[in-house]
């Protein structure tokens, strides 16, 4: 029980070609955003605890606060632990389909390769990997894998439905196999469009060789209004990616 103090400071020299010439930048978080934390827990019985979790992220390059200068950006929640009845939490969380996105992206979801580098702002898969005002369950370490509910009303006087999200998704680990999938939806504010985005797929190890496949579909017609309604737009992505590790200082990814 207590309080533990965490953090990632991440920078790297970046110099790639990402379809409009040759960009050299210092990034911040290329592998692993950098963030600074507080996470804690109390024992409230045998079978029972209390935990809680802040957590900012950090542009290390210039001092600014990421995820739109939010105070604790990356999450933000408290909640109840089981042993028996896995977790509940509540407030700013991922999403239960970005925990699979990870999995299938062999550059970590950063650095110039990694896939959201190449994902246009203002869609589901840019916007639902944090959600504000979220119910998580999530499954007891006893269970095979990991599986993933989440809930969040939408705030929205009048109409149950307007704003809501909910996902789910599980991450199934069997000897070098590791599979994933997951779906997460969020109704606009007049409930007349959506944003919407499911994973499939996964990486296999083959001794020092990791292999990464997936399918990601992303559905958008939030803006849609009860007087103005257009086609939705849908896009797909097939990533395959793979990992080297030459030694343990070493890595080729491609």
């Amino acid at each position: 029980a207590g309080t533990t103090v965490f953090g990632v400071v991440d920078m790297a020299l970046d110099i790639s070609k990402q379809g409009q010439g040759t960009l050299t930048r210092l990034q911040s978080g290329a592998d692993w955003g950098s963030r600074l934390g507080f996470r804690g827990d109390e024992e409230l019985s045998n079978d029972l605890k209390a935990v809680f979790w802040l957590e900012t992220g950090i542009g290390a390059d210039t001092g600014e606060i990421q995820q739109g200068g939010r105070a604790f950006g990356r999450q933000a929640y408290m909640g109840l632990v089981s042993k028996t009845a896995g977790s509940f939490t509540l407030g700013r969380q991922y999403s239960p389909e970005n925990r699979m996105f990870w999995n299938i992206d062999a550059f970590n979801a950063g650095l110039a390769g990694g896939l959201p580098a190449i994902i246009p702002a203002g869609v589901a898969r840019a916007t639902l990997g944090r959600v504000d005002n979220s119910i998580l369950w999530t499954s007891p370490s006893s269970w095979p894998g990991a599986t993933y509910v989440m809930y969040a009303p939408g705030e929205i006087a009048g109409n149950k439905n307007a704003g809501r999200t909910w996902g789910l998704s599980t991450r199934q680990q069997i000897g070098d196999l590791d599979f994933n999938i997951g779906l997460v939806n969020q109704r606009n504010s007049t409930d007349t469009g959506r944003l919407q985005a499911f994973t499939l797929g996964g990486n296999y190890t083959l001794g020092p060789v990791k292999v990464f496949a997936g399918w990601h579909r992303d559905w958008n017609s939030q803006s849609n209004t009860p007087t103005k309604q257009g086609p939705e737009q849908v896009y797909d992505m097939f990533p395959l990616g793979v990992k080297y590790g030459l030694n343990a200082q070493t890595m080729l990814l491609a």
